[in-house]
């Protein structure tokens, strides 16, 4: 199977989608709905992501069998991602890391695939704006320690003797390095009996590790998320964040893995296949994982020194410190808030 990044489509995009089949057959592939389908009438306005209702038969016919709705998108348009939800199923796609409620949102869901069966969870970070979910409020399921070790008790009670698969979307935009909690969550996730763990939201490939054998894919970058003036704004990329990754990895073979390289092109506004090479050989991966092997307090040290978001964003060392990283939380937060404020006020000055 193979996994790729964050899809947003708006409205009269869809013509320049990716053909995935062209490169993959008929495998399955999963990937990271960033926004709400959107089938009403009309352009949508402000500056948030959604999907134009032409995704869903270009998801069908490039056979995504799954997407994760845990992201902070997902709720931009309606707190209830129940209209997405039933839309994917009508198309015969899974989702999982969304709901009505937690108990929703956090279910694991069975895909039975030709390689083998496979068990998915989704999380999503609320520093970085994911609506939690709660017993009677919809939303995304969280990404904490305890919520991922409770998501993987109940999955392998469920579904005892499947491999579990953790779709996370974590990290600040733009950075190219994990957060060390993060990488210290996803390490115990593994040691819990997880086979894999893969990231997303930065919107840039991040680096790969394997930890007992398992792949931690930091950051597939997007797979379609156009530049220019749309979701009412001037969109647009730094250089790095053009590469993407789809990475194909199988139950039935774990430690056969390739990387799958592309690129946006920004005149085509399309997306053109690079290469595909093994992991293991892999000398683009390894340039983007100097860390690999790293123990967790080393990683610390160097992450502070050689992270690229450095301007005001704490970094979150420890999954355990839930207090610090309250304070932390309620921090980028307010810079968040400002930071979108502004972006929001900008847009209705260019409308008047």
């Amino acid at each position: 199977m193979f996994f790729v990044g964050d899809i947003a489509v708006p409205i009269g995009a869809w013509k320049s989608l990716p053909e995935i089949n062209d490169h993959f057959s008929n495998n399955s592939v999963i990937a990271n709905l960033e926004g709400a389908i959107v089938l009403e009438e009309g352009v949508p306005r402000g500056t948030s992501l959604y999907n134009d209702g032409a995704v869903l038969a270009y998801l069908r016919r490039n056979n995504v069998r799954l997407v994760s709705l845990a992201n902070n998108h997902i709720t931009d348009f309606n707190r209830s991602p129940r209209t997405t939800i039933d839309a994917l199923k009508k198309y015969g796609v899974l989702s999982c890391g969304a709901g009505e409620s937690l108990k929703e949102a956090s279910s694991p869901v069975l895909l039975k695939d030709q390689e083998g069966d496979v068990v998915f969870l989704g999380f999503g970070w609320d520093t970085i704006g994911c609506r939690i979910a709660s017993t009677q409020r919809p939303g995304v399921n969280p990404l904490e320690r305890g919520s991922v070790l409770d998501g993987i008790r109940k999955a392998t009670t469920i579904f005892s003797g499947k491999p579990i698969v953790l779709l996370m979307h974590w990290n600040y935009e733009l950075e190219l390095y994990p957060q060390p909690m993060h990488r210290q969550i996803a390490y115990m996730a593994i040691e819990h009996g997880v086979s894999a763990v893969i990231g997303c939201h930065s919107h840039c490939v991040q680096g790969i590790e394997i930890y007992q054998g398992c792949p931690v894919v930091y950051g597939l970058g997007n797979w379609f998320l156009p530049e220019g003036m749309v979701f009412g704004r001037n969109l647009r990329f730094p250089d790095f964040a053009l590469r993407q990754l789809a990475f194909e990895w199988a139950p039935s073979t774990p430690r056969k893995m390739k990387c799958h390289w592309f690129a946006y092109n920004r005149e085509t506004k399309s997306v053109d296949f690079e290469m595909s090479e093994d992991l293991r050989d892999s000398v683009k991966m390894e340039e983007l994982t100097p860390f690999a092997g790293m123990n967790h307090r080393d990683y610390v040290k160097w992450f502070k020194e050689h992270r690229r978001k450095k301007l005001l964003l704490p970094i979150y060392e420890n999954s355990n410190s839930h207090l610090i990283n309250k304070i932390k939380n309620m921090w980028v937060k307010s810079r968040h808030f400002l930071i979108s404020t502004a972006v929001t006020a900008n847009w209705k000055s260019e409308l008047r």
